[in-house]
């Protein structure tokens, strides 16, 4: 199993995301500090979007099917994204 999974990477952002928040609204809150928390919560958004799991293979299961069998070994891993 993975040292960084999907929920741990999760965990991860959200626990980034909360000490920006304390960090930045620690004192007097100011337009330019929450614009400045809105930035970081809309970046951690897109960096879990870009390193979300998501389905390995484009191949058809018909061409797998027909590649099996043919005298030529065919390796197969099959993997769960969570």
């Amino acid at each position: 199993m993975s040292l960084i999974n999907h929920y741990s990477t999760l965990w991860g952002l959200g626990i980034l995301f909360a000490l920006a928040a304390y960090f930045l609204t620690r004192g007097e809150r100011s337009a330019k500090k929450l614009g400045a928390l809105a930035l970081i919560g809309v970046a951690l958004v897109a960096t879990w979007f870009a390193i979300r799991p998501q389905s390995g293979s484009t191949e058809s299961a018909t061409s797998l099917r027909a590649e099996i069998g043919q005298g030529t070994p065919v390796l197969l891993e099959l993997q769960s994204p969570y």
